[in-house]
């Protein structure tokens, strides 16, 4: 009898020491890997835009409809790891209203959700899509996707599958994922982000082409990541540009486009943009007026810190009429969407 549970104990020492080394080794079997770059759309037939038009392009991060004035985030020092479904889904509706409003060309979005314990499993991205009535092409292009994550221990974030969004009036020639390179060491990579950026490509009146780029930059680093992934961005588009096309690129940076940084909780650090990477008659631009995203390590407005994140850069032929931050008070995300109106040079 004493051996016998001497056996079930060393069995079960055994099963608990090993439990998280055959935890990490489901997560590496499972790693989404995707490839440098991936062709997503490609079409015969697309839409020409005109020369010297105004253009109307949305950039917002919906934070999967899950992160509105009611919540703080574990991750960036709160305690809590998602909201109602009822909340949820009134988020998502609310989003969708305010985007068909907008009447723009473009809309770019990040933190869509498609099938994620955190957003009760909902496809935001055809939801979305699906309720537009102006904008009838959309692309997806994962930058998140893990089959579990086990944190907080307590209430397990679970599966999570996310990503970038672009939505236009006008049909691209195509649409592709691009990967960032470079990404935390092993194995905290394999529950993170797998950050890329989505360029889609519009044919244009003169032959040449407009890349409309969507970027979603990480976070939580010490800058070293985020510093590589803009230069890596900068170098793409810089090439594109000199080959005579136009460059929009909008999305949530994780940095500041001015030279200092107040914005920095315990847990995030919103650096400066390193603009030595785009040349100096690249223009980046941002509503200075308005801050785009709120801390997220307290539900209490009081103590939100408040700063620019999410904005522009175009390439020099690329007008910049306006950049307007829309302020929705973070009732339905963390972040205020940002409307920008510009034109491409004859």
């Amino acid at each position: 009898m004493r051996k016998h549970l001497f056996r079930i104990s060393i069995t079960l020492v055994i099963l608990v020491i090993s439990a998280p080394f055959l935890f990490i080794g489901l997560l590496q079997v499972t790693d989404y890997r995707p490839r440098k770059i991936e062709q997503l759309t490609k079409d015969q037939i697309f839409d020409t835009l005109p020369l010297g038009s105004p253009f109307t392009l949305v950039t917002w991060n919906i934070g999967y409809a899950g992160l509105g004035d009611n919540m703080d985030f574990f991750y960036d020092g709160g305690t809590e790891v998602r909201t109602t479904s009822f909340r949820t889904h009134q988020n998502l509706d609310s989003i969708q209203k305010w985007l068909n409003a907008q009447n723009a060309h473009f809309v770019v979005l990040q933190e869509v959700d498609i099938c994620s314990k955190r957003s009760y499993y909902i496809d935001q991205f055809h939801r979305i899509k699906n309720k537009l009535e102006d904008l009838k092409y959309g692309v997806f292009a994962y930058n998140y996707k893990v089959r579990y994550i086990p944190f907080p221990l307590n209430q397990p974030l679970g599966r999570v599958e996310s990503g970038l969004a672009l939505y236009s009036k006008l049909q691209p020639t195509e649409s592709k994922r691009h990967a960032y390179t470079a990404q935390y060491a092993w194995p905290k990579y394999l529950w993170m982000l797998d950050r890329a950026f989505l360029e889609s490509s519009f044919h244009l009146w003169n032959d040449k082409k407009l890349h409309v780029i969507n970027t979603h930059n990480t976070a939580f680093d010490d800058g070293e990541i985020r510093s590589s992934e803009t230069k890596q961005l900068a170098e793409y588009v810089i090439k594109l540009y000199q080959e005579g096309n136009y460059v929009i690129i909008a999305g949530d940076w994780n940095q500041t486009p001015y030279d200092t940084s107040s914005y920095q909780t315990e847990f995030f650090n919103a650096l400066p943009l390193k603009k030595e990477f785009f040349p100096s008659d690249w223009n980046i631009a941002w509503d200075s007026q308005n801050p785009t995203n709120r801390s997220l390590h307290t539900k209490k407005r009081e103590e939100w810190v408040l700063h620019t994140i999410d904005f522009v850069i175009a390439s020099p032929n690329v007008k910049i009429e306006s950049v307007e931050t829309i302020n929705l008070h973070f009732t339905h995300s963390d972040h205020n969407p940002v409307r920008i109106i510009f034109s491409l040079s004859k």
